[in-house]
């Protein structure tokens, strides 16, 4: 097997949503020491982080959440840095401790999915337009099972 050139390896990371804003946080040496990879799952004791040939399991870490990206330190993956995020969306976590809980980290674009029936609620749609705005994320909404419904102009309206 041989290694990737650095054309692909620039490729696989822009796939995975590298970009000059996170690339400006590391140097030359840091990169090649600890290479960027990106949390993609975010399990209750584990987290699923992907890079350049590189798709594995390791022990979860505090304070990260999907989307994130750090330069992974394969020999102790809990020395690995994380890089500043462009984006957050985050809410206070149910329950009586009221903590932040991390959603999603570094996107550009939400797609917020409600269908037109009787689950449709507009409070609920303003919630997540609101949480996607306060990130600095651009909100799309989606109306599903539009076909299933004679009043697909009443939703739509109320969703504009």
């Amino acid at each position: 097997m041989s290694l990737p050139t650095q054309r692909d390896a620039a490729g696989q990371l822009r796939a995975l949503g590298w970009s000059k804003y996170f690339a400006d946080q590391a140097t030359s040496a840091a990169l090649s020491k600890t290479p960027p990879v990106r949390i993609t799952q975010v399990h209750r004791n584990t987290l699923h982080i992907q890079g350049v040939d590189l798709d594995m399991i390791i022990p979860g870490l505090h304070g990260v959440t999907v989307g994130d990206w750090l330069l992974f330190d394969a020999d102790a993956p809990r020395n690995s840095q994380l890089l500043s995020r462009k984006s957050l969306i985050k809410r206070r976590a149910p329950g009586h401790d009221r903590k932040e809980q991390l959603i999603a980290a570094n996107l550009d674009t939400a797609f917020v999915v409600t269908s037109c029936n009787n689950d449709f609620s507009l409070a609920r749609l303003e919630r997540y337009v609101a949480m996607a705005h306060e990130a600095g994320v651009t909100p799309v909404i989606i109306l599903s099972k539009i076909d299933l419904t004679t009043e697909a102009s009443d939703f739509a309206a109320q969703a504009q």
